[in-house]
């Protein structure tokens, strides 16, 4: 089981840390990927846990929004994935009412993994042509935040306790990280010829 889970961890990572190879961290014009990360951050929906969030892979962004809006995509998709394999495992181990609450709640989180992964997908095949598809990674990523929010709405039916309190807080913080993807999607966007 621990191999397992192991190789589920590091398949949902190497992607991410394999995006790209790690670019020097200023452009020409000096702007560095912690000011890029900063810049973008700033017109987020959680701004403060957006920069938080993204400065951690500053060595792994090229000074570039588009590469900046792929990564957020992509890290989202992988958030949302391990949320929902967790929520599933305890739906599983749950019983009477909660049980049908949380497998809502898997079912939900699967409607949103799909979305961002749509999403994702979409950015990294097209690149610089963002601003061509923005429509649909838009919706996409609106989706995914809706889906996110319907788990939220299951979850909040379910008994209190240590199971829940752990699963709120984590779909609370996978929704603001979806979010603010979604803020910097809108974002980048707006700044793209």
């Amino acid at each position: 089981m621990a191999t397992r889970l192991l190789f589920l961890f590091f398949s949902l990572i190497f992607p991410i840390l394999t995006i790209s190879s790690p670019a020097p961290t200023t452009s020409s014009t000096g702007e560095s990927s912690i000011e890029l990360i900063r810049t973008h951050c700033e017109h987020a929906i959680y701004p403060k846990f957006c920069i938080k969030s993204f400065s951690k892979y500053a060595d792994a962004i090229r000074p570039d929004p588009i590469h900046l809006v792929q990564l957020a995509a992509n890290i989202t998709v992988n958030r949302v994935r391990g949320l929902s394999i967790r929520v599933s495992a305890h739906a599983r181990a749950a019983a009477g009412p909660d049980a049908a609450l949380l497998l809502d709640c898997a079912e939900a989180l699967a409607d949103a993994v799909d979305q961002a992964t749509k999403s994702a997908t979409e950015l990294n095949a097209k690149g610089s042509e963002v601003a061509v598809l923005v429509g649909n990674v838009q919706l996409c990523m609106h989706a995914a935040v809706v889906d996110q929010d319907r788990c939220s709405d299951d979850f909040d039916r379910v008994r209190p306790g240590l199971v829940k309190d752990d699963m709120s807080r984590r779909i609370r913080q996978v929704k603001r990280f979806t979010m603010n993807a979604f803020s910097l999607v809108n974002d980048v966007v707006r700044a793209v010829p």
